[in-house]
């Protein structure tokens, strides 16, 4: 494991505003750096730990994959996003709808699938690191113009009291250049506000991402102009593969386990192609093998956990 003095020359910000990041006072983390701190050692890696897990380095540079790999506690962090084939077909779909040479005519996306299969984790993940994208989540109740004056306020504009002065603030805030809006869970969208959603795309000339569970299938399919104007097929998202465990583990917690497929079959089996399950069982699994003094996750281990 690295120092906290590399880790947050690495991070490329001072030391307050990385501990005000992880939050601390400069003071102690300067004290921790220093070693003139009670148990600095442990306070030193719960610094990079919190840092890993703010996005401010990377899991590979804070050495914590290694301390890991030498028999040291495990540590998961929560917050790793891995490449699934599933969310590189979303980030293609995404650059595509924001690529300025591609047609409006035919500019809305769809993704759709399973609750708990990563949707929204990485569509969001995909506006994070596109300022060009605005992501809202469609609200259960929503009018039509209380999902316009969110998408004006995503747009960090005021919004208005009218349907009429909203659609203009979008409308200006999508006039110099191509911007794309992403709307969560749209299969709780009523179908005049989908249809709607057809008349904004057209009227402001911004492309719009619909994402949702499997009824935004057969809502789409009720209205033949909102579906006539959807970009390629709709995106349909597909359960985990023994890849996508294998590399959440090298990710997450620092262990390769690509050497024991029986026990990648095993894992995928018990998240059941979901991503959730997968991040929880992975969590559960870190634990138990942290109280069993466990470094390194084999078949064998898997079922002495769980006999």
């Amino acid at each position: 494991m690295i120092s906290i003095s590399k880790a947050i020359e690495l991070s490329g910000q001072s030391m307050s505003a990385v501990a005000t990041a992880v939050g601390v006072s400069a003071a102690q983390m300067s004290r921790v750096a220093n070693h003139d701190y009670k148990d600095w050692e442990s306070k030193e890696r719960t610094f990079i730990e919190e840092m890993v897990r703010h996005g401010l380095i990377s899991m590979a540079d804070s050495g914590l994959e290694e301390v890991a790999a030498s028999g040291g506690k495990l540590w998961l962090n929560p917050a790793t996003f891995i490449p699934t084939e599933n969310t590189m077909a979303l980030d293609e779909l995404g650059r595509d709808l924001l690529d300025p040479s591609t047609t409006l005519n035919s500019s809305i996306g769809v993704v759709y699938g399973r609750a708990g299969y990563g949707k929204t984790t990485s569509v969001r993940h995909f506006c994070a690191v596109n300022d060009r994208v605005i992501y809202t989540l469609f609200m259960e109740g929503y009018t039509l113009n209380m999902l316009l004056r969110a998408l004006v306020s995503e747009f960090r504009d005021t919004p208005s009291g009218t349907f009429d002065r909203n659609l203009e603030k979008i409308r200006q805030a999508t006039a110099v250049y191509r911007r794309l809006i992403v709307i969560d869970e749209a299969d709780h969208c009523p179908l005049k506000v989908l249809e709607a959603l057809r008349n904004i795309n057209e009227a402001c000339g911004v492309p719009i991402m619909l994402v949702g569970e499997y009824g935004l299938q057969a809502k789409m399919a009720s209205l033949p102009r909102l579906e006539s104007r959807i970009r390629g097929r709709p995106l349909e998202y597909k359960p985990l593969s023994v890849m996508d465990v294998a590399l959440y583990w090298k990710e997450a917690v620092g262990l390769d386990l690509t050497q024991d497929a029986k026990l990648l079959k095993k894992l995928l089996a018990r998240a059941r192609g979901d991503f959730r399950l997968l991040a929880d069982d992975t969590h559960n699994l870190v634990s138990a093998m942290n109280a069993s003094g466990v470094s390194m996750l084999t078949s064998e281990v898997l079922d002495g956990l769980h006999s």
